[in-house]
Parts: structure tokens; C-alpha cells; sequence
């Protein structure tokens, strides 16, 4: 099928107008490839630099949505860990821990994208914390200072046999 004289400008006015390939072609609703060769037969290029910045603008807006989610996760474990307190039985407890230590390993597999982000001490910290306190209920034995293996970000509870 022919493309009409109308798409093939609204192509060339897109890519004048900084969009990058990918975004035109969804725009027109026409192939990659078919902006590439409008662009090379009017003699027009992508502007690399545009294309940059938009991907850093996108990874930006990425780790800014992962802190926000980070955040979330730390205030459902918190509620975790009061509702583990409040176990009314084995099972329920069980599910409870288990839950937890989904949500634990999520958040330290997110933690893991975004290195040296302010703050991931800290959370790590409470993290290490609430692991403790659920060895303590479980085991009815005191486990003080959990560790985190930095290679891994799993929390190691105190007392574990388990190389750091």
C-alpha cells in the first residue's frame, strides 16, 4: 500500500519536530522502517542527542517510580510484621512470614537496580530488623543484629552459621 502524501508530511513535520523513529512511526501508525525512508528520501536524521535525552528522562522517571515503590514495600512490611505478631495460629503465622519474605527478597532485588541510592542503608536496617524479630517469634530464641551479604543484599539473621 502507497502512503499518502498527507502521512509522508506528517512524518517529515514529526522528525523536524525532534521525535525520534519509533515514536513517529507509532504516531502515523506506519512501520519503523517506512519513517527511516521517508526520512533519508527528505533527507532528514534522527537527532541522537534527543534521543539521549529521552532515555535518560525515562530512566530517571524509572528509579524515581522504584524509590516510590521501594517506600510502599517497606510500609507493607511493617504492617506484615504487625499482623506476625498478632498470629493467631501456625498456618497464619506461617503465611504471614512467608508473605514477608517475598516482599523482602522483591525489595531487595529493586534495591539491587538503583546502587548507592541514599537512604538503602537504612532500609536495609529496618529490613535486618524485622528478619530478627520474625526469627525471634519463630524460634522463641533472641536473634540480635541481623547482617546483610552485601553481594546478595540478603538478610543473614545473628546467630546463623552461614558464611558472610
Amino acid at each position: 500500500m502507497a502512503l499518502s502524501d498527507a502521512k509522508r508530511q506528517e512524518i517529515v513535520d514529526l522528525i523536524e519536530a525532534g521525535c525520534g523513529r519509533n515514536e513517529v512511526a507509532r504516531e502515523v501508525g506506519v512501520s519503523g522502517r517506512t519513517v527511516s525512508i521517508v526520512a533519508q528520501k527528505a533527507g532528514l536524521s534522527f537527532d541522537r542527542a534527543q534521543t539521549r535525552k529521552a532515555t535518560e528522562a525515562r530512566l530517571a522517571d524509572a528509579k524515581a517510580r522504584r524509590a516510590t515503590l521501594g517506600l510502599q514495600m517497606l510500609g507493607d512490611l511493617e504492617e506484615a510484621r504487625l499482623r506476625l505478631a498478632e498470629a493467631t495460629g501456625a498456618r497464619d503465622f506461617q503465611l504471614t512470614a512467608q508473605g514477608m519474605d517475598a516482599l523482602t527478597r522483591a525489595y531487595s532485588n529493586m534495591v539491587k537496580l538503583d546502587p548507592g541510592d541514599g537512604g538503602m542503608e537504612e532500609a536495609r536496617g529496618l529490613l535486618g530488623t524485622i528478619i530478627g524479630a520474625i526469627h525471634t517469634v519463630a524460634e522463641g530464641q533472641p536473634r540480635m543484629n541481623p547482617t546483610m551479604d552485601e553481594a546478595t543484599g540478603e538478610v543473614i539473621p545473628a546467630g546463623s552459621l552461614r558464611a558472610v
